[in-house]
């Protein structure tokens, strides 16, 4: 028997050779051509049985090498199938205008072109057929995912097993059933119209099934030559699974309007919906995401949640704190190092990316590496895989990146700080928390969300007073809600509330200085007015290091040594 033929044309190389492998292992025989005057060369000479045809192609594109197609009267019933990224309407109906069969939109599965290419090669047929074609008609319709029927505009002349199966009626029960009882009565009429219209486009509807269910449905609708007669036949698509998606994504989102807390955030403020919003699809990915937003938002939050909502919540989680990386214990800490790599290295070490395979790896401060770490890190996270040191093979890296930074990264490109390159393979998700006091409406629910936590493991229940409670309310929060829980956990233990500036200072000045007490050595005497001043500096920024760093005049991790040395951390 001879195989069908199917002319691939497409300007990019790799996807030829990906669809051609796959349409002859699914026993195809395959033509192709890398642009359209190639593809209309060809077929002076071939006749294909049908053409995948890519739409956005240099000089002549899709739509117009269809045309020359439909226009010759050799070629003319060769059913086009369009393949594109592109998702917009416009393009669709420009594609049907021109005479195109059908659309597969990428990406797209195996599963999906192989029952298309299948439903549209059995139409070819069907329409080449003769009397004998009946019996012929079922073993070809019944090798595609979608139902057919084949009617004369008032009765069911033929159908094949899957559309008895999708309406839970016998296919001899089917046959001679007048079209509009298999429809949803509010449906008849519409659908009865588009049987004579002639027109192809693809439409929504409703089946009545033989139990008295609506079944939502796809259907498109082909004159043909039926058994000698002009005919209607109509693919038909179960698309309840597609219904109950949209059901449940409109149900999801009345339960964010009404939920005042989601994963490890709290907050019913229009802001925080928003976020929410933005989590449940950045979850569904797999693409890197980062987060951005002030020091106390909760990024490492938001991450966690997003974890915990995607397919690797099973996995690990394995957070990075980019600030105190030092550059030359990088590549050690980042891809682990064998034994004998260096003094020091008695054993096989794993690294983050060892430790998080398979899950997610947090890089929070990612605009703290340096320029170097930042070449190291994005050579893993093109090429998906690294090398420990002292290894000669490299290691595949199958992590989730969600990175987290208080910084504007556009601001640092320009400054020379950020590689442009890296920016935009972190910048594929981006995610953004609002500073507090944009939702002061939330602060109410933070607090009692506090306190109920303390409750909850054993201390005495608390009451903030009005008066109090105002103080918080009215305040700006530069800390965000780590700072308003740092007051309330203060509040509640000694009963003293310590909120910076409204609107600090730009400088500390001379008469504001930190007391020292007296009789102190001068090294200690310096250290505690050190201590003092880079205290007064940290809160007067919101906690902020990088802020208050830049204000102090010394590196970042200068400053997040000294908060170390003096406990502040």
């Amino acid at each position: 028997m001879k195989k069908a033929s199917i002319l691939i044309v497409d300007d990019h190389r790799d996807n030829v050779d990906i669809l051609t492998w796959y349409l002859e292992k699914e026993g195809y025989r395959t033509l192709s051509a890398l642009d359209g005057p190639t593809a209309l060369s060809l077929l002076e000479t071939q006749t294909p049985d049908l053409i995948l045809l890519d739409i956005m192609m240099p000089g002549m594109d899709g739509f117009e090498v269809c045309q020359h197609v439909k226009n010759n009267r050799v070629t003319k019933e060769i059913p086009v199938i369009f393949i594109t990224s592109s998702t917009e309407l416009a393009n669709k109906l420009k594609g049907f205008e021109v005479g195109g069969a059908d659309y597969l939109t990428k990406p797209f599965s195996k599963e999906e072109m192989s029952a298309r290419i299948s439903l549209h090669l059995a139409t070819l047929k069907l329409q080449r057929a003769l009397q004998d074609e009946a019996a012929r008609f079922q073993a070809l319709s019944g090798a595609t995912f979608e139902g057919i029927l084949i009617t004369d505009q008032t009765q069911i002349v033929e159908v094949n097993q899957t559309l008895a199966t999708i309406s839970g009626y016998g296919r001899q029960e089917l046959l001679g059933m007048p079209v509009q009882d298999l429809l949803v009565p509010y449906w008849r009429e519409r659908v009865l119209d588009r049987l004579g219209s002639g027109d192809e486009l693809p439409f929504e509807a409703e089946l009545l099934s033989r139990h008295g269910t609506s079944i939502p449905a796809e259907i498109q609708i082909r004159t043909i030559v039926w058994q000698g007669q002009q005919r209607q036949m109509a693919a038909v698509r179960d698309i309840s699974w597609r219904k109950i998606l949209e059901q449940e994504n409109r149900a999801l989102h009345v339960t964010l309007q009404q939920r005042d807390r989601f994963g490890y955030l709290i907050g019913k403020s229009g802001l925080m919906r928003k976020v929410y919003e933005r989590i449940i699809r950045a979850a569904a990915s797999d693409e890197t995401i980062i987060i951005y937003g002030e020091s106390g938002t909760g990024k490492e939050l938001a991450a966690r949640t997003i974890f915990n909502l995607s397919e690797q919540h099973s996995k690990i989680f394995v957070p990075v704190n980019c600030g105190a990386i030092q550059e030359n214990l990088f590549e050690p800490q980042f891809f682990g190092y064998r034994k004998g790599a260096f003094t020091g290295a008695e054993r096989d070490t794993p690294g983050y990316f060892d430790r998080a395979q398979g899950g997610t790896l947090f890089l929070d401060e990612v605009g703290e590496l340096t320029l170097p770490m930042q070449a190291k890190l994005l050579r893993v996270l093109q090429e998906n895989t690294f090398t420990p040191v002292g290894a000669t093979a490299s290691r595949a890296a199958d992590v989730r990146i969600i990175a987290a930074t208080n910084q504007n990264l556009r601001e640092l490109i320009q400054r020379g700080k950020v590689r442009e390159d890296f920016f935009h393979r972190l910048h594929v998700i981006a995610l953004e928390l609002p500073p507090l006091r944009r939702h002061k409406e939330d602060i109410p629910l933070l607090i009692e969300d506090f306190l109920a936590q303390r409750t909850a493991s054993g201390d005495t229940a608390s009451v903030i007073p009005e008066e109090i409670f105002n103080r918080f309310s009215n305040y700006d929060w530069p800390g965000n809600v780590r700072e308003l829980l740092n007051e309330v956990r203060r509040y509640v233990t000694i009963g003293e509330v310590e909120l910076a500036y409204q609107h600090p200072p730009q400088a500390v000045r001379s008469n504001n200085a930190p007391d020292v007490q007296d009789g102190l050595p001068l090294d200690e005497a310096v250290e505690a007015f050190e201590r003092d001043y880079i205290t007064r500096v940290l809160h007067q920024h919101g906690g902020q290091k990088s802020k208050a760093a830049q204000a102090l005049g010394v590196g970042r991790k200068t400053l997040y040594n000294k908060l170390k040395k003096y406990g502040k951390l």
